[in-house]
């Protein structure tokens, strides 16, 4: 067994004493790491399933922070081996895409796992209820047992959409014949 050691590549170790440049370059290689580890995190806190599975998120969360922590241990060394100053480039980008990454987790998310409103006004009053006393500047609306009620100011028919929880999918449907009834006459299928 000794003998085969030879067969095993390894792979260059960082240096013992980093270059400020070299630690530079490193600090933004993590970053990206951490960004990429924290899009499960962002994703369980948007759709709320954080707060139902906090272990299976923080798993998941991990699932991508270890490989990605391996691949920096093995990358690491020859991207901040480079000479001089050219040792910050790969941190300098890994850490602007870190950046653009964690800027761009939140609005994503808040699109897929919107809120009841939100997804009120992006399935009706953004299309069939535009011209109609239902678009969102003329209602009222609460939020009751995941049911959203919508009651035009002027007058008319109350809506009852569902199911309308914090951070769903699912498209708004209607709950009963009135509701029904009035998307048919502004004609929502």
């Amino acid at each position: 067994m000794a003998g085969d050691q030879h067969l095993v590549r390894r792979s260059r170790p960082l240096p013992r004493q980093l270059r400020p440049e070299q630690g530079l370059s490193l600090a933004g290689l993590v970053l990206l790491v951490l960004a990429v580890a924290s899009i499960p995190l962002t994703i369980a806190l948007k759709s709320r399933f954080f707060f139902d599975h906090p272990k299976l998120s923080l798993a998941a969360a991990a699932a991508v922070a270890l490989p990605g922590a391996a691949i920096l241990q093995w990358a690491a060394p020859r991207l901040v081996s480079r000479p001089g100053w050219w040792a910050v480039v790969p941190g300098g980008v890994a850490a602007a895409a870190a950046i653009a990454l964690w800027m761009a987790q939140g609005p994503v998310t808040a699109y897929y796992f919107a809120g009841p409103m939100d997804r009120y006004e992006r399935q009706y009053t953004d299309g069939c209820l535009a011209a109609s006393p239902y678009r969102s500047d003329q209602v009222q609306s609460q939020l009751i047992d995941a049911t959203l009620v919508v009651r035009p100011i002027s007058g008319g028919p109350t809506l009852r959409l569902g199911p309308a929880k914090e951070g769903g999918t699912d498209p708004l449907r209607p709950l009963d014949h009135a509701t029904r009834s009035v998307l048919e006459r502004y004609g929502c299928s």
